[in-house]
């Protein structure tokens, strides 16, 4: 896609050596682009000597607990030894009766 990229452009990108996203972003309007994937493109590629900075991604928050370990607490908030077949159930369902337990 860098094909949208006149030489002009080109030859600015390579000046500035180091893009990051919001540069990318920046330099996408200025060259009145209608997304900055082609400045993306042309930065990522491995034959420019472009160095490009992606954005950070998103951490998740917390890992989700597993359903195994939801039914082992409802066994041993219920003392029981087996929960044969509450494993089949539901994320949401067995969150609920855990809550309901404690």
């Amino acid at each position: 896609m860098s094909n949208l990229l006149t030489k002009a452009n080109k030859e600015e990108l390579i000046a500035l050596g180091t893009v990051d996203y919001a540069k990318a972003k920046e330099m996408s309007e200025k060259f009145h682009l209608p997304n900055m994937r082609s400045v993306v493109a042309f930065c990522s590629n491995a034959n420019t000597s472009i160095n490009y900075i992606g954005s950070p991604k998103a951490k998740r928050k917390k890992p989700a607990t597993s359903k195994a370990a939801m039914v082992e607490a409802i066994c041993k908030g219920l003392s029981i030894e087996s929960c044969e077949g509450l494993e089949k159930a539901t994320g949401l369902a067995l969150n609920k009766l855990l809550q309901n337990i404690a």
